[in-house]
């Protein structure tokens, strides 16, 4: 496309970008007006108050699914079809007074050809369209033509818009991916919902994201259903549900319940993680039949809190309640743990919140929300996303009896969470169609099932499709070559996944170091000083403490093994990768090395490094 007719082009997609916009404002303000019309309706008896409270709710959300092209574009892409139609696509459909379709949202049918048309199936498409917006700007277009003459190369849809999304600076929260969705992404996104869609990936394959937009377009396909009975998304972290809590807002959608795997028992809310070995013996199902005969010596009406608690301190014999069920070393091992937690004052860690929702269920406090208690913990874990900023109990949107059954669960990081956790997490959505997000390769659990077949069995359903994302967008070739290395341990039979760049920088492993510390930190600093996005620094055992109180005014993020999962940084200091393996496996090393987009470095003490390592061309002695 030559200067002159891609001038003639902005400014016709301008006029209609500005159309689109006009209408978009009066469609808002109708909106708000029957918003404020029904919080005035009067109210005399109950049925009065539900129905106006029921109009009040509609009015705003439709308020809020009309203001997302305030901060995103609200418009990204034309399709010109063979039949001579046009159609814009964009984040939510607009109709003019005459019904004429001024923007077509991008989970409609029609919209489906401009993420999947290809030269060898045009799907009815002439040309695609890729409109650049900056807010209400057109600041360029990418016409991809589909027909005889299309061009063969086309492979990824608006590949410019897509490389500059992927070399962009990453920031706290993860943005859309709605303007460069691809075709493998799409067909995932627009699976029915039945049974259980596994999404399948490694690394920096986009599996998350795609997940959430599959829940955007679920809500959209199934929409009264799905708002009666609810979407809840579980998480792995805290911080991994902050990192994602905008996605679907931006997508017009609010009403998910997001929730962290710490945070499933009212008043309780940890990121904590146990020691391997302990965290193995807390995640096998027979700890069920433990806390199963535990609630049975309780007498009727037993707080969980103070039940647990005598369990952590020593007072309950926990050998003679596991007997036949655990080893005695077992048992030993899981009561040294309670009683070392206790004595130091220290929060049930994230795989104890398995085991108090099983004593609940036992005790017959399921569902009942008591009140929080004071816990340490200053923000809400458990919200939907509208109401990510507002302090709620943790237990009272995932307790409160109308979200007790939901519509369809979303499980990320799936392939780290224990059979007891399972057990949690399905009791949620018996009824549920599921999507599980996970890449066995990245496992660290050493207490959960080994296949999405076993999956789909602890949450009682035997249709499981499996879906696998190829292409990686997040890490460069160079640091995959590396992370690859760990596959022959993870995951022998399987294949890494196709990055899209190769990459500026070469990773790094520095061995030899006298000072562990001191030369992450340097390394975090330099790293800091190299980009302008986002920096952190892995790390388990003794140094963890050190490092974040020597980088706490330094813009550098701290993160042990498991909190990280799930995130993406621009620049990534794994700190002591044998420490990280005996602490969480070879999956949370592989997990830690594929978190950097532009720039890796792996420090270590010793001369040795974890066998798949060993012998990498990225190695070098400090000094």
């Amino acid at each position: 496309m030559n200067h002159d007719v891609r001038a003639i082009a902005i400014r016709e997609e301008q006029r209609h970008v500005d159309r689109a916009y006009a209408r978009l404002e009066e469609l808002r303000r109708r909106a708000e007006r029957r918003r404020q019309q029904a919080l005035a309706a009067p109210v005399v008896t109950h049925a009065d108050l539900v129905d106006r409270d029921a109009a009040a709710f509609q009015a705003a959300a439709r308020v809020t699914s009309l203001s997302i092209g305030d901060t995103e574009p609200l418009v990204f892409g034309r399709l010109d079809r063979d039949d001579g139609e046009t159609y814009h696509v964009g984040r939510v459909s607009v109709l003019s007074q005459d019904y004429e379709p001024l923007v077509v949202d991008w989970r409609s049918d029609v919209a489906a050809a401009f993420y999947r048309a290809t030269l060898a199936d045009p799907q009815g498409v002439r040309r695609r369209r890729i409109i650049h917006c900056r807010g209400r700007t057109v600041l360029t277009v990418e016409d991809q033509l589909l027909g005889g003459d299309g061009d063969a190369r086309i492979d990824l849809v608006g590949d410019a818009a897509l490389m500059a999304a992927l070399t962009r600076d990453r920031s706290d929260r993860m943005r859309d991916i709605v303007a460069t969705i691809q075709r493998e992404q799409d067909e995932i996104i627009r699976q029915p919902a039945r049974g259980v869609v596994v999404v399948s990936g490694g690394p920096g394959t986009g599996k998350t994201v795609v997940a959430l937009h599959r829940v955007a377009y679920l809500l959209y396909r199934h929409r009264e259903r799905l708002e009666r009975r609810g979407v809840l998304i579980v998480g792995p972290t805290r911080a991994f549900a902050d990192y994602i809590a905008s996605v679907l807002p931006s997508l017009g959608e609010t009403t998910a319940v997001l929730q962290p795997l710490g945070a499933f028992v009212p008043g309780l809310v940890t990121d904590r993680h146990d020691q391997r070995d302990v965290a193995a013996i807390k995640g096998d199902p027979r700890m069920g039949e433990v806390m199963r005969r535990y609630a049975a010596r309780l007498p009727r009406g037993a707080s969980w809190r103070g039940a647990f608690d005598r369990l952590r301190s020593g007072e309950v014999d926990v050998s003679g309640l596991a007997g036949g069920v655990l080893t005695a070393e077992q048992a030993r091992t899981v009561a040294a743990a309670w009683r070392g937690d206790h004595a130091a004052g220290r929060l049930p860690s994230v795989d104890d919140v398995a085991l108090i929702d099983e004593l609940r269920v036992n005790l017959g406090s399921f569902g009942v929300s008591g009140p929080p208690a004071a816990d340490g913990a200053d923000e809400p874990a458990v919200t939907t996303f509208a109401d990510r900023s507002v302090r709620v109990d943790p237990g009272e949107l995932i307790n409160a009896p109308d979200y007790s059954e939901f519509g369809h669960v979303v499980v990320d990081e799936a392939q780290d969470l224990s059979f007891m956790q399972w057990r949690m997490v399905a009791r949620r959505g018996h009824r549920a169609t599921w999507t599980v997000v996970g890449d066995l390769a990245q496992r660290s659990t050493l207490a959960g099932p080994s296949t999405w077949i076993d999956v789909g069995r602890l949450v009682g359903r035997r249709e499981v499709e499996v879906a696998r994302l190829t292409v990686n967008y997040r890490t460069s070739a160079r640091i995959m070559d590396l992370a690859a290395r760990l596959l022959m341990v993870t995951a022998p039979d399987q294949r890494p996944p196709r990055s899209v760049r190769i990459g500026e920088h070469d990773p790094s492993i520095i061995t030899g170091l006298s000072d562990l510390a001191d030369a992450a930190a340097g390394e975090a600093r330099r790293a800091r000083e190299a980009v302008t996005g986002t920096v952190a620094v892995v790390a388990a055992g003794a140094v963890l403490p050190e490092l974040a109180q020597r980088l706490v005014d330094d813009d550098v993020r701290v993160f042990d093994p498991w909190t990280v999962k799930g995130l993406e940084f621009d620049a990534v200091v794994v700190t002591d990768p044998d420490a990280i393996v005996a602490t969480a496996g070879y999956g949370s090393l592989y997990v830690a090395l594929t978190r950097a987009t532009d720039r890796l470095s792996v420090v270590t003490a010793g001369q040795d490094l974890p066998g798949p390592l060993a012998g990498s061309d990225a190695v070098h002695a400090a000094g």
